[in-house]
């Protein structure tokens, strides 16, 4: 599965229980904020990381996940690894098919 949503019928997931998630897992890395020129104003702007995380395998950023209107979208994360967050927030892992 390249993509996968992670989400909760009861209730959105939320930023404060995501990153703590990201901070307690192995494989997760906290995206950091950036700096950059916004292609609307032409003007530098920082780019938040909030809510986003890169997966990572021997020290290579190979996926991400992000929250998103209450879910979590995934990229190039393992089901297994979907699943264990998943497990974490009491949710459940759909595929997603963006094609």
């Amino acid at each position: 599965m390249d993509f996968a949503r992670i989400r909760r019928e009861a209730r959105p997931i939320k930023l404060p229980e995501w990153n703590a998630i990201i901070a307690s897992h192995p494989t997760l890395e906290q995206v950091p904020d950036r700096t950059g020129i916004s292609p609307f104003s032409n003007e530098r702007v920082v780019f938040s990381g909030a809510g986003a995380a890169y997966f990572v395998v021997d020290g290579e950023r190979v996926g991400d996940a992000s929250l998103e209107d209450g879910e979590i979208l995934t990229t190039g994360i393992p089901q297994v690894v979907c699943e264990q967050i998943a497990k974490l927030l009491m949710a459940s892992v759909f595929e997603d098919d963006r094609s």
